[in-house]
């Protein structure tokens, strides 16, 4: 039975979400979950007692770029998919059973799996803040899915124990891993195998993790596989790196620095590293700063620049490009507009980041601005 609960809120340092979701689990709560660490939002739709919704502040996070990184669509299909999204005003996935992109069950699967791996690495922060906001939340315009919170606590306990093996077998990120040559009586992905021949090469734990693109759990798992099955072996780093809170330190105080002397970009990237070391309300009002200050000086020099933006000559072919489904939306909202002050408006992820994503294409001449041609002239011709 659902039960009345009134709004919360605080710091998860001293109310974490591993005692947060039993509470809203056995209230059967009914309203919106908002979890923040850093530059980093995650919101949950919650309806008595199980999450129906899950979305996020970071681009990699969307459910387009997460169905790239399993290997479910191509990134163009997900671009596209962006693209119809926009203009006929239905959610993504609904859009990719229309296009014959992926079935129905696939795209289940894809929600649910995203509802599961946001909430339970939400589980291992222990900086930041969360809200809790009761009330109905907005009927579904997608494939309807649930997980019960329960459910999820219980994978989490599970996950936890699994966190610390993590912890034990790769004691640093900095530690290498050798390929263990013989016969090991086990098979291996493609990319498995990728991880094992790298490793003949000399490789560090931080870059298997960032090879494998299926989530810092996933990939922690089958890194561990491989180390159980005999195919790798961990030798610990020599050199002890700084600890993390004193690495995120003297980047806040870097950071703000920067953000003094007028140079919001490397300050924004600075405080995002800070906050994801060491979560506070400093890093979150410096990162804040240093965004709107990025922001408002990019928006400055983009949406004053003389003549109408285009994409350039050498990336007309957007299927060469090598782009995530979010910049290879941009570019098809710039190649179907030529607004650039609208697309930044309209972007999923947000104008800063769009700003930046465009910035980065002017530099790289993927984006470029042309003088219009008036229409009684270019007919004419």
């Amino acid at each position: 039975m659902e039960r009345d609960l009134r709004s919360l809120g605080g710091e998860l340092e001293s109310y974490p979400v591993l005692e947060l979701v039993p509470l809203l689990a056995e209230r059967q709560a009914t309203g919106l979950l908002t979890l923040e660490r850093g530059a980093l939002r995650r919101s949950f739709d919650l309806s008595k007692g199980a999450v129906v919704r899950a979305s996020s502040s970071e681009p990699r996070e969307y459910l387009g770029q997460m169905m790239v990184d399993y290997g479910m669509v191509s990134s163009h299909e997900a671009a596209s998919a962006f693209w119809d999204q926009e203009a006929k005003r239905v959610l993504l996935g609904k859009v990719l059973p229309m296009r014959g992109a992926l079935d129905e069950p696939r795209v289940r699967e894809a929600l649910l799996l995203k509802i599961r791996e946001s909430l339970l690495d939400c589980y291992r922060w222990t900086h930041g803040t969360y809200l809790f906001e009761p009330g109905e939340v907005a009927e579904a315009r997608g494939l309807e899915v649930a997980v019960r919170l329960s459910e999820l606590h219980r994978e989490a306990l599970h996950r936890a124990r699994e966190w610390r093996r993590f912890r034990k077998l790769f004691p640093s990120p900095e530690a290498k891993l050798l390929a263990v040559d013989g016969k090991h009586g086990h098979a291996v992905q493609p990319d498995e195998e990728i991880i094992v021949e790298l490793a003949r090469e000399g490789l560090t734990v931080r870059k298997a993790l960032d090879a494998f693109r299926d989530g810092e759990y996933r990939a922690y798992r089958r890194l561990a596989g491989l180390v159980d099955k005999g195919f790798l072996e961990v030798v610990p780093a020599q050199d002890v790196p700084p600890s993390d809170r004193e690495l995120a330190r003297d980047r806040l105080k870097l950071a703000k620095r920067l953000l003094a002397i007028g140079r919001p970009a490397e300050a924004v990237t600075l405080a995002t590293l800070a906050s994801a070391g060491m979560p506070s309300r400093v890093a979150s009002v410096v990162l804040r700063d240093a965004r709107v200050e990025l922001a408002l000086r990019l928006a400055d020099e983009l949406l004053s620049a003389e003549g109408v933006p285009h994409i350039g000559p050498d990336a007309h072919e957007l299927g060469r490009l090598d782009l995530p489904p979010a910049e290879r939306y941009l570019l098809l909202r710039i190649d179907q507009t030529h607004n650039l002050r609208q697309t930044v408006r309209e972007a999923p992820m947000g104008e800063l980041e769009a700003l930046r994503i465009l910035q980065r294409f002017v530099e790289e001449g993927i984006l470029v601005f042309r003088e219009e041609v008036p229409a009684k002239r270019a007919a004419a011709k």
